[in-house]
């Protein structure tokens, strides 16, 4: 019996996820045709991500996905990848993080 194709899990998903979480990043597995492998939570940042080898291409319901969400979603293929998205999330945080404390301050002096 075959595994069905989007429960499939590609060889390099568990250092991938080892590094997430070492580093401190929640980490949910997901599942259905053309969905994306992980949720990664950061920093306050929420981000999908699709697992790929070295050399995969994304097949034709994951470039469909891709397409239709109207959100990131980051293919990474190594710890280096994954570092990339990790330094993504805290720029993105740090962002947030000035616009919360100017809006606070804004509010707080009215």
């Amino acid at each position: 019996m075959s595994i069905p194709r989007s429960d499939r899990r590609d060889i390099n998903e568990s250092e991938i996820v080892e590094y997430f979480r070492k580093h401190g990043a929640s980490v949910k597995h997901r599942s259905g045709v053309g969905s994306p492998d992980l949720d990664v939570g950061y920093e306050d940042v929420n981000v999908l991500i699709e697992i790929k080898s070295k050399d995969g291409k994304l097949n034709d319901a994951q470039k469909k996905w891709h397409r239709e969400w109207n959100g990131t979603v980051f293919v990474v293929r190594n710890v280096q990848d994954a570092q990339r998205v990790l330094r993504y999330c805290e720029n993105l945080s740090s962002i947030g993080r000035g616009v919360y404390e100017s809006a606070k301050k804004h509010l707080s002096s009215g």
